[in-house]
């Protein structure tokens, strides 16, 4: 998570972590990149919902 805060590219990550996971790493970014982006996309949605309630109601 800190390589994603710190917004460090896939190819990035793969590079840091290959010595400790060999050939699972592109696996794992991959996967871990997939994560970000689907949690990214809910956050963004749940967050315009809420705006238009806001806009809607108040």
């Amino acid at each position: 998570m800190v390589m994603v805060a710190n917004k460090k590219t896939q190819k990035q990550m793969d590079d840091d972590l290959n010595l400790f996971l060999g050939p699972n790493t592109t696996k794992f970014t991959t996967w871990l990149v997939s994560r970000f982006h689907l949690g990214l996309l809910i956050f963004l949605k749940f967050s315009c919902f809420v705006f238009i309630y806001l806009v809607k109601y108040f």
